[in-house]
């Protein structure tokens, strides 16, 4: 799998936080696994 690297503001930054905990709470809601989500929250915090 090809990695792409972007470059993103603070204003960018916090809306992509905010959709990622929305899918991670509806992953959780349906029982499904939210790990995956996790790692991508995990990854945008780290930068």
């Amino acid at each position: 799998m090809k990695k792409i690297k972007v470059k993103i503001n603070e204003e960018e930054k916090s809306v992509i936080m905010h959709a990622l905990v929305e899918k991670r709470n509806k992953q959780i809601k349906e029982n499904r696994p939210p790990e995956p989500v996790n790692e991508l929250i995990m990854k945008l915090m780290n930068k």
